[in-house]
């Protein structure tokens, strides 16, 4: 997790926040693991949630330089929740 700066309730909504998207993640990438057959396919969606992943530690790492960033997460919750994991796997399939 990263540092976060607000207040007590701000850092504690943020927290929550990224901690749902974090398990999202993880939670994929074991769901794929465990019941996608071996294959190409397979492969190609275990590649995305991998990138999604990095993907949003490299914005964490980035977020966490900011002042008042658990403002931020919590203004952008539709982006750094769970609901932006899941848009941003949907979109990197569609691409190929």
């Amino acid at each position: 997790m990263i540092k976060l700066t607000g207040s007590e309730k701000q850092i504690a909504w943020a927290d929550s926040i990224i901690g749902d998207a974090l398990k999202t993640i993880e939670l994929n990438k074991t769901r794929v693991s465990n019941e996608y057959p071996e294959g190409a396919y397979k492969a190609k969606e275990l590649n995305i949630w991998d990138t999604i992943g990095t993907q949003y530690n490299d914005a964490l790492s980035q977020l966490e330089k900011m002042p008042k960033n658990a403002a931020i997460v919590i203004d952008k919750r539709d982006t750094f929740g769970p609901d932006g994991i899941i848009y941003a796997s949907n979109q990197m399939e569609k691409m190929g």
